[in-house]
């Protein structure tokens, strides 16, 4: 007879009767947590619906041989089907990376980086996507790598930023980096405070959120899924409150243990 098999038998009647009341309670907690995720997703694939249908119909409109159609409107008609395509893909990408997080198959592959590379590619890549938007991003020239995975590290900020942008009050916003000791920080300055507070809800990176009343279903799991990829990353995301000051979100982005 093992240790494990004594200790059990040891515990008393009401010390059963918690650890499985508690288990119970992770059991509920872990079936609503479910329950949350397949209904964003169901949401978010309802758009992606909807988006297609534009596309659609735009392109039937353009090729009936019943209606002309002058070179403006033809111009109106392909601007809704370039912006839609952007919209699906979009939205592609984020379910797929909703169903492997659903599925616990993101599988990183964590290297030495340059924190600077992925800044600069984030960057380029969000502003090809939302040239009407202001994002600065400073950082030295030099200094020790990281331990990430590239590709996953520059789709959670990609993520974060479209959740930074997603209001109309949304002005600009400033990322600065800067190393320390053990990490790179990474500060975001000008996010709106109400978006920072729903980040902070998920600061942990234990529970999913489904209530934000200004956040959509798909940036809920874009919320969700950033915040998953960088805990996968062993990067900590802090909401600052400092006197006198506007709020900031910090993430700390480990340095390699090589370096």
């Amino acid at each position: 007879m093992n240790n494990e098999t004594l200790e059990q038998e040891s515990l008393s009647y009401n010390q059963l009767l918690q650890q499985h009341q508690a288990l119970q309670r992770e059991v509920e907690k872990l079936k609503a947590q479910n329950v949350v995720t397949w209904k964003l997703l169901a949401e978010t694939s309802r758009k992606l619906q909807v988006y297609s249908a534009s596309i659609k119909a735009a392109v039937s409109s353009l090729l009936s041989y019943d209606i002309f159609w002058d070179s403006a409107n033809q111009h109106e008609f392909l601007e809704t089907i370039n912006s839609s395509v952007n919209q699906v893909s979009d939205l592609i990408v984020l379910l797929t990376l909703a169903f492997r997080s659903q599925a616990n198959s993101l599988v990183l592959k964590n290297d030495e980086q340059m924190i600077q590379e992925i800044l600069s590619a984030a960057q380029a890549s969000f502003l090809r996507k939302r040239p009407d938007i202001q994002l600065e991003v400073s950082f030295p020239t030099d200094g020790n790598p990281v331990f990430v995975d590239y590709e996953y590290l520059t789709k959670s900020l990609l993520l974060l930023y479209d959740i930074f942008f997603t209001r109309d009050s949304s002005g600009p916003v400033r990322v600065v980096a800067s190393e320390t000791t053990d990490c790179w920080e990474l500060e975001f300055i000008g996010v709106d405070r109400v978006i920072i507070e729903a980040v902070d809800q998920m600061t942990q990176c234990k529970t999913q959120t489904e209530a934000v009343d200004f956040l959509s279903s798909e940036n809920i799991l874009r919320l969700n899924i950033a915040c998953e990829i960088l805990h996968l990353q062993g990067i900590s995301v802090r909401a600052l409150e400092e006197p006198e000051r506007a709020p900031i979100l910090r993430l700390c982005i480990p340095i390699s243990k090589q370096a």
